[in-house]
């Protein structure tokens, strides 16, 4: 194991999982990126003080630097970036972002606004987005809209996860215009930020800001999948597993009535599987993601009934299909070992007709797949 699948190894298994499942050429400079950025997470974190933090952010900016002026990085998690910035052409401004955004967890200011928490979303997250959409291969433009889209999808969604923990540290994510009042003053956070005992609010003072950052988190995931459809083929099925994993996190602090102020919230290993057979199915058939026209919209009524109509169907036939595979095995197995030698035919016989039935199946709920994406 090299270094780099050590740090991702360690730190995510989630990512970990999802670049088992990329072609072998490009998953190592996918391990690369994480574990620089994650170098980069881990400057602030897990410095000693303010002081080391800015010394650390401030080597790996002049390494950014020397990097692009052709000169060997002085850090060794540096040599990382090198490899990947120069071997698919990135941009100095993406690597700039993503140490500003580490850099204004040092001097932490609260988030006011929406705005600032999207904007905070972009240099921590949204630009990795944009970075590893250069390494997947995506050559339309309208890719990074929705690469930058997911990543920023992905850090809310840890956001909503780790409210306790970060608040632990003095900082807290949640825009100021979200927060009750009655609970969490504008002074409770201030002297948060300062370094002041603070009191943590309670799961109830958390849950509905919690509940509106998922939700907010939902409509940047909506347009992140839409991006699937710029990749190549034998890359999408990584990235929606990683998409679908993470955006299951939100669903389980859902489940839990958004309490995220006494634990820590997880997807479950056995849950993680079966979400990896889903997305494998849903790349088989060509189902994307429903698409609700520009990002943010809401549909009509009308076109919200219709769509979940269609979408039941599809999922009905999906389903029948996937049992039908099941089915043509079985038989087939049963064809392999027959009881009776009068019976040896029609097992196989059987296994035809549910491969067949599969097939079919699997055409109509691939066609009623389409009609979904047709409408917008």
């Amino acid at each position: 194991m090299t270094n780099a699948d050590k740090v991702i190894h360690d730190h995510s298994r989630s990512f970990s999982l999802a670049t088992r499942l990329l072609p072998r050429a490009i998953a190592p400079d996918v391990r690369k990126l994480y574990a620089w950025c994650r170098s980069c997470d881990n400057a602030v974190d897990e410095a000693e003080n303010a002081q080391i933090a800015r010394t650390k952010i401030a080597a790996l900016k002049d390494d950014v630097h020397r990097i692009y002026a052709n000169v060997e990085p002085q850090l060794m998690e540096s040599i990382w970036l090198k490899e990947v910035a120069e071997r698919y052409d990135f941009p100095i401004q993406w690597p700039l972002d993503l140490l500003d955004g580490m850099e204004s967890d040092i001097e932490f200011r609260p988030l006011q606004n929406v705005a600032d928490l999207e904007r905070y979303c972009y240099l921590a997250a949204g630009v990795v987005g944009l970075m590893m959409s250069r390494i997947l291969g995506a050559q339309n433009p309208a890719a990074m809209e929705h690469a930058k889209h997911l990543g920023m999808a992905m850090q809310m969604t840890n956001i909503a996860r780790d409210v306790a923990e970060d608040w632990e540290r003095g900082r807290v994510y949640l825009p100021g215009d979200w927060l009750p009042s009655a609970a969490i003053s504008a002074n409770d956070v201030a002297e948060l930020v300062a370094g002041k005992s603070c009191s943590k609010p309670s799961d109830n003072a958390m849950r509905e800001p919690v509940e509106r950052l998922l939700l907010l988190a939902e409509r940047y995931y909506r347009s992140g999948k839409r991006g699937l459809a710029y990749l190549p083929f034998n890359m999408r099925w990584s990235i929606r597993v990683a998409a679908d994993v993470y955006s299951e996190i939100g669903e389980v602090i859902r489940q839990h009535d958004h309490c995220v102020m006494q634990r820590r919230h997880f997807v479950p290993s056995g849950r993680k599987l079966s979400l990896v057979w889903r997305s494998c199915w849903r790349e088989l058939f060509g189902r994307s993601n429903i698409r609700f026209g520009k990002f943010g919209s809401q549909p009509s009524l009308e076109v919200w009934n219709m769509k979940m109509k269609k979408e039941t169907l599809f999922l009905a036939l999906f389903g029948l299909s996937l049992t039908c595979v099941m089915a043509t095995a079985m038989f087939a197995l049963v064809g392999l070992n027959p009881k009776l030698e009068s019976y040896s035919q029609l097992p196989w016989l059987y296994s035809l007709g549910s491969a067949l039935a599969a097939i079919g199946l699997g055409w109509f709920s691939r066609k009623i797949s389409r009609q979904l994406d047709a409408v917008s």
